[in-house]
């Protein structure tokens, strides 16, 4: 399915067996189911303002420059790809369901989403934001330079984070971090933060704001 200019609004169950490509213009999902099994690449506006109806997105998804994702409400979406931000992302308060396995998130933009699912596995490339929930079954890989910043909980079952030069920020209030091994770990915002069972930080420990951290005795601190 091409869009190229205009509004298009989907008004029935509708499953794309190929690629969606919005070159210019609008595609709203309307109320409805919305499937797309091949890969999505956004340079026009893909619009979600309807919380019925499941939207799924098999392939990969590429925002492009001057591209808009843009869910107004509290929709949850399922993606089974990559995902690329190079252009603009409003992600609403749902949940986004990544299903894939070894997959990317990366762009030139950051990528942010209030609660994010993995059950597959993925590598954050660029800068990642999540403000409310990290959780899931899968795994999240930090890759070398990458950022990740939350503002919630974590409680995914893996997070990797020791590449080179990859920065893990908790900029909420009272938050427990995650008991694993960082390289550069920063901590900002407000309350208190528990690095009770993190056992080594192979860069630097960064804090800005009015946190207060709680630590082992035998936290190693290599920056």
């Amino acid at each position: 399915l091409t869009i190229n200019g205009g509004t298009t609004t989907i008004g029935a169950n509708t499953t794309i067996n190929g690629d969606l490509n919005i070159v210019s213009g609008t595609l709203s999902l309307g109320a409805f189911d919305f499937t797309v099994i091949g890969n999505s690449v956004i340079n026009g506006t893909l619009s979600c303002e309807n919380i019925t109806g499941a939207k799924v997105f098999t392939g990969n998804v590429t925002i492009g420059n001057g591209g808009l994702w843009n869910s107004a409400v509290n929709e949850d979406f399922s993606l089974g790809g990559s995902f690329q931000n190079n252009g603009s992302m409003t992600a609403g308060g749902g949940t986004y369901h990544f299903t894939g396995v070894n997959r990317t998130f990366s762009g030139i933009e950051p990528i942010e989403i209030a609660n994010l699912n993995i059950s597959g596995n993925y590598t954050n490339l660029g800068t990642l934001t999540v403000s409310t929930t990290l959780a899931g079954t899968g795994s999240l890989i930090q890759a070398t330079n990458a950022t990740l910043n939350m503002a919630g909980s974590s409680e995914i079952a893996s997070l990797l984070a020791t590449a080179n030069l990859n920065n893990v920020n908790y900029t909420g209030a009272a938050q427990t971090v995650k008991p694993i091994v960082y390289h550069n770990l920063g901590l900002s915002g407000s309350g208190g933060k528990s690095l009770t069972d993190v056992s080594s930080i192979y860069g630097n420990l960064t804090t800005a704001g009015t946190v207060m951290v709680t630590n082992k005795m035998n936290l190693v601190i290599g920056g």
